[in-house]
């Protein structure tokens, strides 16, 4: 069947492939918001740390 290829699809592209730049304002808020996810990981891991010392010393104590 003349026209049809299996392969390629039919995007036939008689010009240059422009690619838009990506949009540095979406990729900046998601990175902010993964960075953010992590240091309240951290925050309440440090918390939490401090919370069985606190714990620990206070039924060595009593």
């Amino acid at each position: 069947m003349e026209g049809m290829d299996i392969v390629g699809g039919s995007h036939d592209h008689h010009g240059p492939v422009v690619e838009t730049p990506p949009n540095y304002k979406i990729l900046g808020t998601y990175g902010a918001m993964n960075l953010a996810f992590i240091l309240i990981g951290i925050w309440n891991k440090w918390f939490r740390r401090i919370g069985d010392l606190l714990e620990t010393i206070h039924a060595l104590v009593l």
